[in-house]
Order: C-alpha cells, then structure tokens, then sequence
C-alpha cells in the first residue's frame, strides 16, 4: 500500500514553491469544502480536513523541509521493518553509480504528471 503524503493530497511536487502550493490548496479546498457539497457533506468535511492539514505542513518552505524530513524517517522505519532478515539499510541499494535510490528518487521528483511550473501547466509526458 502506498504511503498518501500530504504533497498526494494537494497534488503538488515536492519542490513545488509556496505560490504552487498555495494555488493548489485553493482549488482543492473550493472542490471540498462541505458547502460546495452539501450530499456528502460528512465525507466533504473530512477530506476537507485533510487537506487544510497538509496545506498547514506544507505552507511555507521549513515547514516543508520539516515534513519531509519526518517523512524520510517514516520511510526509512517502514523499509527496516519490512525486511524478514532482520534491520535492512537505508538508504535502498540503487543502481545508480551516485547511489541513490529510484524510490528517493521517485519521491523527491514524483511521478511524470502535469505540474504547474511557473503558471504554465505542461503535458504528463513532459512536452
């Protein structure tokens, strides 16, 4: 089961800058707020939550720095315990030669995905 990091819940890259951030916030808190949704409104209360709690970790750029810096611990617990042979190291072996991992990778870069940079939306594939 993958790992929900708030970055998935506002649908922002891990270097997204604080207007990015911002701007995204925006648009899922106007998607969820109860009021928008007023069937579902428990359902819109709590995902609601979720995502004024990810915008409060991630606002600025030390909260940022603070948060994946307890999410690199969070990562590196669940890599250890995962292994049946007892305490595995962090990080994962890569098969890169400056020895980082694809999964840090992965999670620093995120995946190929629209992300707006500099106000211009760009396409998945990266054209």
């Amino acid at each position: 089961m993958k790992l929900a990091t708030y970055y998935d819940i506002l649908n922002v890259s891990p270097r997204a800058s604080d207007d990015d951030v911002r701007h995204a916030y925006r648009i899922q808190a106007k998607r969820w707020h109860p009021d928008q949704n007023p069937a579902n409104r428990e359902a819109a209360e709590r995902v609601f939550r979720q995502i004024s709690r990810a915008y409060l970790h991630l606002k600025t750029q030390p909260q940022r720095n603070a948060y994946n810096r307890a999410l690199l611990k969070l990562m590196q617990s669940r890599y250890e315990a995962s292994s049946i042979f007892g305490r595995r190291t962090w990080p994962p072996p890569g098969n890169r030669r400056d020895g980082r991992s694809a999964q840090w990778k992965r999670f620093m870069f995120g995946r190929a995905r629209a992300v707006p940079v500099n106000g211009i939306k760009e396409a998945a594939h990266g054209r």
